[in-house]
């Protein structure tokens, strides 16, 4: 896992350690981060920008950015991810609850959602669920 501060600075793929790496994507100055919430122009034109180099090892099939710069995130209060607004989502989620619990019968459980975000569905879950207690964990920031 890289950690919030540290830069990736790689020459061989992080999985295979093959140096035979392709570039195929480059942009510079791209924001960091997606679904940030901004409340004016100034904001946004002032987001935080780095580098994408999205690299491929052609023989294990590994895709990551080169460029990657985690001390240039920063999640805080205006960032949101949040779907719960979508139908088509909304519909999801509750197919996927009515699922688990008719279908796989999942209840007296102990359920641990991996990237839960703001924990709309364990919290669903849960509460829909018989005798279903769980925690959500979303980490700061996935990475190799």
């Amino acid at each position: 896992m890289v950690e919030k501060g540290h830069t990736i600075k790689m020459s061989s793929c992080p999985i295979c350690k093959s140096s035979n790496l392709k570039t195929f994507l480059t942009r510079v100055r791209v924001p960091v981060l997606q679904n940030l919430i901004c409340y004016d122009k100034k904001s946004a034109a002032e987001l935080t920008r780095g580098d994408l180099n999205m690299t491929a090892r052609e023989n294990c099939g590994f895709v990551f950015n080169k460029a990657f710069d985690g001390s240039l995130l920063s999640y805080g209060a205006n960032y949101n991810n949040t779907q719960i607004f979508s139908p088509f989502f909304e519909k999801y989620i509750s197919e996927l609850i009515s699922y688990l619990l008719k279908d796989r019968a999942v209840e007296n459980c102990n359920i641990v959602e991996i990237g839960c975000g703001k924990g709309f569905f364990i919290r669903r879950l849960i509460e829909e669920g018989s005798g279903t207690t769980g925690i959500g964990l979303t980490p700061v920031m996935w990475g190799i």
